[in-house]
């Protein structure tokens, strides 16, 4: 007996080789992980995909989350077209006897921006078109197209400044953390916007919070969605992301029907954003820890296990123990690898050829990282060739995407038709795109679906050009704008997915946000070209598609 626990002590004594007092690792870890000899040490996605097991109420909260942040970040944001339209008016001309419906064109000094003399305006409160918004409680009747530009334009420099000042808190305070403060300013904000009062100085400080959002809409869209997607294994990352892009979608057809159905009055607008922001916070609090994989990346090791061992006695009804890969290299420790196979047997979850590949393409990471790492993306685009390509093309083609579907939305108040019908249309078509982009993706593989796409998109684009031309009916008008941006809003979301597929896996956050940065300064000049023509914009765009249409085709995508 002695000796038989003199050889298991030796055996420990081996494993625990290299240890210092300031390892993460216990002994008392090692004593409750293994089985007899067999030890399980697993990759930070194996680990994960042992917890979550398949889909369940894990998975089901993360996507509601996720959707949430997505909607709570761009309820104001897809609505500002509603929120800067003008109403209808009632004109009393000089000489005329009643009033008359009447445009800005017809009483507006525009070197002036003034009213013209003689005439009374009012505003005609009857009219489904006649909202409680920007317009009518700032009187910005015959402003100057700056002040219309400057309220998308806000939350857009808003976004910009998240990206460079505010990108990298998740990395330093935590995901949660984060997110959490981002809900409360998005609602207070909001609580301030609904409450500011009309009078033309005070314009200023609606600008300001404006900026304000944006900051926090990025921290929800960007950062919320980093924070979630580490909660869902692989194989329902695509899911999350068409799950998150409807956000958007439900954003603008919720404010579509909100101001046809409910309220003229953008005050209840801001209240209802303000209790779906709580309802996030609840649901965050209540069910979703910190990210084990914020521990892992900054090789706090036996916290991401802590997280992981609950989830898994949580949502799998078992404690499921394990140490990691890269923990135990850190620590110098002897691996037997033959726990490959005890481990593929077991459970099935990864094959040989599925952990090469993850080991594989680690191998430009080996030191901490996280959601910025310009060090290692930088060495990965200096030095493949490949890499480097695919981060032009795919960056070129989501921009282009993300703007042109900016553009089309602040457009709204511009274009022919019903306002109210484009927005629904368009809304329910975006989340159609983002459904389809998916179901492609696996039926046509991920290059031809998004050749498809832009082909969907370039001939939407001619068609509505061509019957707009010829002055169709609101209901045609709409169902060919909502057609164009079908196409663009798959664009956009297979133009993200493509990018998760072509890049290091340890890099893909990096490139988010080096992607997202320059698409938001593209996207930046959407509002100030939302102001001219319709007809010139749709020209262009159909140019740009077939532009982005030839360089997407050039993209080397992989697991194809």
């Amino acid at each position: 007996m002695e000796e038989i626990e003199n050889q298991q002590q030796q055996e420990k004594t081996q494993l625990l080789k290299g240890k210092t007092e300031t390892s993460s690792l216990m002994e008392e870890d090692f004593l409750s992980v293994g089985y007899d000899k067999k030890y399980v040490i697993l990759t930070y996605n194996q680990y994960l995909s042992k917890v979550s097991g398949g889909f369940g109420k894990l998975q089901a909260i993360g996507l509601l989350a996720i959707f949430l942040l997505k909607f709570v970040g761009q309820l104001v944001h897809m609505n500002i077209g509603f929120l800067k339209m003008m109403p209808e008016f009632l004109c009393q001309f000089p000489g005329a006897e009643s009033q008359q419906v009447c445009s800005v064109k017809q009483f507006c000094d525009n070197e002036a921006y003034l009213i013209k003399e003689g005439i009374t305006v009012s505003v005609n409160q009857t009219s489904s078109f006649s909202l409680a918004n920007m317009v009518t409680k700032f009187d910005l009747y015959c402003s100057n197209k700056l002040q219309f530009m400057l309220f998308g334009g806000c939350m857009i420099f808003g976004h910009f400044l998240f990206l460079i000042f505010f990108s990298h808190l998740i990395d330093t305070k935590g995901r949660k953390n984060i997110i959490l403060v981002g809900l409360f300013v998005c609602s207070g904000v909001l609580g301030i916007m609904m409450f500011i009062p009309g009078f033309d100085m005070f314009i200023y400080l609606m600008y300001a919070c404006l900026i304000v959002l944006g900051v926090a809409s990025g921290l929800l869209n960007l950062q919320g969605w980093i924070y979630i997607i580490e909660f869902i294994p692989k194989k329902y990352q695509a899911g999350a992301i068409i799950i998150s892009n409807s956000g958007k979608g439900v954003a603008l057809i919720v404010g579509a029907m909100f101001f046809l159905q409910f309220s003229k009055n953008q005050f209840w607008l801001f209240f209802l954003n303000i209790i779906f922001a709580f309802m996030t916070i609840y649901l965050i609090v209540k069910y979703i820890p910190e990210s084990p994989k914020y521990f892992y990346m900054m090789k706090k090791y036996r916290k991401a296990r802590e997280i992981l061992e609950e989830l898994g006695q949580k949502y799998q009804g078992r404690t499921i123990k394990a140490i990691f890969k890269d923990e135990a290299k850190d620590q110098n420790i002897e691996i037997d690898e033959t726990y490959m196979e005890s481990f593929q047997t077991e459970d099935n979850y990864t094959t040989r050829h599925e952990i090469q590949a993850i080991e594989t393409q680690s191998k430009i990471l080996r030191e901490g990282y996280g959601v910025f790492d310009r060090t290692n993306f930088l060495k990965a685009f200096k030095g493949d060739k490949e890499f480097r390509m695919n981060t032009i093309g795919i960056i070129f083609c989501h921009a282009f995407s993300s703007f042109s579907f900016s553009l089309f939305t602040y457009l709204l108040p511009n274009l022919k038709g019903n306002i109210f019908l484009n927005g629904f249309l368009i809304g329910s078509f975006e989340v159609l795109a983002y459904c389809f982009s998916g179901l492609m993706m696996k039926l046509l593989g991920l290059r031809c679906q998004i050749l498809l796409c832009y082909v969907i998109s370039f001939f939407s684009a001619v068609l509505y050009s061509v019957f707009d031309f010829q002055g169709p009916s609101q209901l045609t008008n709409a169902i060919l704008l909502a057609l164009l941006m079908f196409g663009v809003a798959a664009n956009m979301n297979s133009t993200l997915y493509a990018a998760y597929q072509c890049c290091p896996q340890e890099l893909a956050a990096t490139f988010f946000v080096i992607q997202s940065f320059i698409t938001q300064f593209l996207v930046a000049f959407s509002p100030i070209i939302a102001e001219y023509n319709p007809g010139i914009v749709v020209f262009a765009f159909i140019v740009i598609t077939f532009a982005c249409f030839t360089v997407s085709y050039f993209i080397q995508y992989k697991n194809m």
